[in-house]
């Protein structure tokens, strides 16, 4: 589907699903091996798998992608490569010893919920409106491939999440521990947005 990695990295940078698929399927078993590896007999508080993974690929997206964008074919394997910045983004976790708290999440809730416009008035609904595109524009830059997945699959195209996690081959508990990592982020942009929709 893809002629080389390079164009695997170019197309996945671009926002191409299948390559962002592709890419998730490719590096998400190195990832997680090297999660359990790095965190075997060590006591990580409230961290679990899925939390370091998911820090993983957003350190990966950090900086415009800063760190996809470095790796080239003489660098080594994509796989290898990938290994080595989440080898270093665990140590740093480690070693101040983070804490994800993530808050509990009943049910997926609407990501406007919080920024509804008033229904009364036409001005508002215009303005929301403009505030919610801002906002999921804001979410996809924000987001690593693995959390725009999920993005789409819940709030574009309102699948179940039982039903987005069967597609996907991942567990439910994986979606939504990414759903929770969408709705934070939402919750920062969102503030920083304000009620006009501009930062």
């Amino acid at each position: 589907m893809f002629s080389s990695d390079a164009e695997l990295i170019r197309q996945t940078l671009a926002r191409n699903r299948q390559a962002e698929q592709r890419f998730v399927q490719r590096v998400g078993p190195v990832i997680r091996a090297r999660v359990v590896r790095c965190t075997q007999g060590r006591g990580l508080g409230a961290l679990t798998t899925e939390d370091l993974v998911q820090q993983v690929f957003v350190h990966l997206w950090q900086d415009n992608a800063r760190r996809l964008r470095d790796w080239q074919v003489e660098r080594g394997s994509l796989e290898g490569y990938v290994t080595t910045i989440a080898a270093h983004c665990l140590h740093d976790i480690i070693t101040h010893e983070r804490t994800l708290k993530a808050r509990p999440v009943g049910g997926f809730m609407p990501l406007d919920a919080d920024c509804a416009a008033d229904p009364r008035s036409p001005e508002a609904t215009v303005a929301g409106r403009h505030h919610l595109h801002l906002l999921w524009r804001q979410l996809e830059d924000h987001l690593a491939a693995p959390g725009r997945m999920v993005l789409r699959g819940l709030y574009a195209e309102e699948k179940e999440a039982a039903r987005l996690a069967a597609e996907l081959g991942w567990s439910r508990g994986r979606v939504d521990d990414w759903n929770r990592q969408i709705r934070r982020v939402a919750r920062s942009v969102g503030a920083a947005l304000g009620p006009g929709g501009s930062t």
